[in-house]
């Protein structure tokens, strides 16, 4: 009760993923540094006083680490899906919990292909995918700040129809 089944070939793939990283020159030495795992920080946001809560992966004496599956690690490709997944906004959310708490860290992303060879990356966040992490992040806690107070909780499109606009291909 309580767990997830996996399968052999899940499990073999987990164990694969698992080593490329243990044996990667830069990321084995980071995930082996003295740390926590699946470390829970809590805090209120100061300027919103909304209540945070977060789960870093891996956090040493010096960097919080995210890992993340990908199926291409390749930096430009990894960083088309960081924007798009938010993972700018993670980075500043936990950075921002960290700072709160007085143990600011480097953040950084241990990135390990789903499929073998499980070709391995380590991306630190620069300064301005950082900043525009903070900046969603403001928005996004003055607006459940203001739905916490008010009571309203508006969707995104509330103010009239949007136009409907296809990607660039």
């Amino acid at each position: 009760r309580g767990k997830t089944r996996i399968t052999v070939e899940e499990y073999g793939r987990a164990q694969g993923m698992a080593q490329a990283v243990a044996e990667h020159p830069v990321a084995g030495p980071l995930m082996r540094k003295p740390g926590e795992s699946e470390k829970v920080i809590q805090w209120t946001d100061p300027l919103t006083e909304v209540p945070c809560k977060a789960r870093l992966d891996r956090l040493t004496e010096d960097e919080a680490i995210d890992i993340k599956t990908a199926e291409d690690a390749d930096a430009h490709r990894f960083g088309t899906n960081a924007a798009r997944f938010g993972y700018h906004l993670q980075a500043a959310f936990y950075d921002k919990g960290l700072r709160v708490l007085g143990m600011p860290r480097a953040f950084k992303f241990v990135v390990v292909e789903a499929e073998p060879p499980h070709d391995v990356a380590v991306f630190s966040v620069s300064d301005d995918a950082m900043y525009a992490g903070e900046e969603e992040l403001a928005n996004i806690l003055r607006g459940v700040a203001s739905g916490i107070h008010a009571g309203l909780w508006p969707g995104r499109y509330e103010h009239g129809e949007v136009p409907l606009e296809l990607p660039a291909e």
